[in-house]
């Protein structure tokens, strides 16, 4: 059996070394910040569903015919949930011939 080949290590270079950490450090603080910019693009885009969504739920409620004619009735009678038949409007005859006549 043969002996094992002993190398001899490189050199130490201790600028190297402290070049290659200053480079790591670098790129960790750029991560940091790219991790920080996204949590913040994040908070955003949680902010405008947040909104969105509530908007959502007030046009819902807006265009909601049952309970708006409900609060009209009750507005113009006092009673909730009566049904009205509408007066049929009439027409002053000073212009009854412009084309409204058919109200």
């Amino acid at each position: 059996m043969s002996a094992p080949v002993k190398t001899n290590p490189a050199p130490f270079d201790a600028r190297q070394l402290a070049d290659t950490i200053d480079t790591m450090g670098l790129l960790v603080a750029s991560l940091s910040d790219r991790v920080d910019a996204q949590g913040r693009m994040l908070e955003q885009v949680l902010q405008v569903a947040t909104e969105a969504r509530a908007a959502a739920f007030a046009a819902e409620k807006a265009t909601d015919w049952k309970r708006n004619g409900d609060l009209i009735n009750e507005g113009l009678f006092g009673e909730p949930g009566r049904s009205t038949s509408w007066p049929k409007l009439s027409i002053p005859s000073s212009i009854s011939g412009t084309g409204f006549s058919s109200l």
